[in-house]
């Protein structure tokens, strides 16, 4: 897993250095396969986030998807009623 997920599912951590947003977004909701919802998903994360990912339409943030530093925090409490994979 390229994220820890913590604080009861609120948040997640980055473990792994060149993880991309892409990589974790897959991994933490288990959409193995699912490129359509990853893309989906990935925007609310970024957005939610304030990371900028031009290729997903989001174009505004304080973040780079390209360079997250290992160690930086995703919020995902603001994602509603995805679930995160076992």
């Amino acid at each position: 897993m390229r994220a820890e997920i913590v604080n009861g599912g609120k948040t997640a951590r980055l473990t792994k250095l060149g993880a991309s947003l892409w990589s974790i977004v897959r991994d933490i909701f288990g959409l193995e396969g699912r490129d359509a919802e990853i893309v989906t998903v990935g925007r609310k994360v970024a957005q939610l986030n304030a990371i900028r990912v031009p290729e997903w339409g989001v174009m505004e943030g304080d973040y780079d998807a390209g360079a997250l530093p290992w160690g930086f925090t995703l919020d995902l409490d603001g994602i509603g009623e995805l679930r995160l994979a076992p």
